[in-house]
């Protein structure tokens, strides 16, 4: 009888011990599982950071490329003022001279 219940003992222990091991198991693929969510999340963010990052960048690009092309256009219209300006002043001083020759 006491063999019986050392080996009803020893089951019950091997049953527990299974249970144990099976709970310890489900725990650690849990906890993995949460890690691995964590994980994917925080590159998420970071690809989420980095894609803005790359549209700031553009964004800046672009407006940066705007102004060099505005300032050129100023630049032109600039140029294309003082030659119309120096043109008017010379026609001007040609015209003056030609009276003062012609007097």
């Amino acid at each position: 009888m006491a063999h019986r219940r050392e080996t009803i003992e020893l089951q019950k222990y091997a049953s527990q011990q299974q249970t144990d091991k099976q709970a310890y198991e489900r725990m650690v693929d849990k906890l993995v599982a949460e890690e691995n969510a964590k994980q994917w999340e925080q590159r998420e963010k970071q690809w989420d950071r980095e894609d803005q990052a790359r549209i700031n960048l553009l964004k800046n690009v672009y407006q940066n490329r705007e102004q060099h092309i505005e300032l050129k256009k100023k630049q032109k219209e600039d140029q294309e003022w003082m030659k119309q300006y120096e043109r008017q002043n010379m026609e001007t001083e040609v015209e003056r001279q030609n009276r003062a020759y012609e007097e």
